[in-house]
């Protein structure tokens, strides 16, 4: 293969990627549940014997485009199709209950972005076992790559449907810090925060 031209690539682990693509998850993660830090949480804490965890990506000149994170079978904790059939070799996000986004990740140096994602589906699509799904978690419906991946997997012959999944709640304090946040909660969560925060620096050193 000629490294002159965009190729897709597997990594069976998210411990696989190679240093250089921490680059691209500086500059495309746009959320910590996007970041390699947070895939390496899920891959050591959630994986069980009947998961695939599997990374798809695209480089260029040793230089890599895109990468996304993906599991099998789909149907995990936090899914709409939790306890479903979604079919032998269904895929899924990588993505669980605690996940509060999901999304592939470009490089801000990609130029042609639907060539670069028509390359990742056609891999993926690859990757899927016959009359089985593909299903994305936490997609945010603003981002510009939603409608880029939608366009690519239509044109590899998939049929698409998208769904409300879940509403994330969030509190906008400002520039509140941490302390005063609590200062101002119930006793009730006060003494719980208290409590948590115990338990968690008897079983583990916590930086201060």
């Amino acid at each position: 293969r000629s490294t002159l031209f965009p190729y897709t690539t597997l990594f069976r682990s998210i411990f696989e990627l190679p240093v250089a693509y921490d680059a691209l998850f500086n500059s495309a993660a746009h959320s910590y549940f996007l970041t390699r830090s947070w895939f390496e949480i899920l891959e050591t804490t959630t994986q069980t014997e009947e998961d695939r965890f599997f990374f798809l990506a695209v480089e260029a000149d040793a230089e890599p485009l895109a990468v996304m994170a993906l599991r099998s079978p789909a149907g995990q904790l936090g899914s709409s199709l939790q306890g479903k059939n979604t079919g032998a070799g269904s895929i899924a996000s990588l993505t669980n209950w605690y996940s509060c986004l999901y999304d592939l990740l470009l490089s801000p140096h990609v130029v042609d972005q639907d060539a670069v994602v028509k390359l990742l589906v056609t891999k993926l699509s690859e990757c899927l076992g016959r009359g089985a799904v593909i299903e994305f978690n936490y997609l945010d419906q603003n981002s510009g790559t939603v409608d880029i991946l939608i366009r690519a997997l239509r044109s590899t012959g998939l049929i698409t449907k998208s769904y409300h999944h879940t509403v994330t709640r969030y509190e906008n304090l400002g520039n509140t810090d941490f302390d005063s946040y609590l200062k101002q909660r119930p006793t009730s969560i006060r003494k719980e925060a208290a409590r948590h925060e115990r338990r968690l620096a008897e079983k583990y050193q916590l930086e201060q």
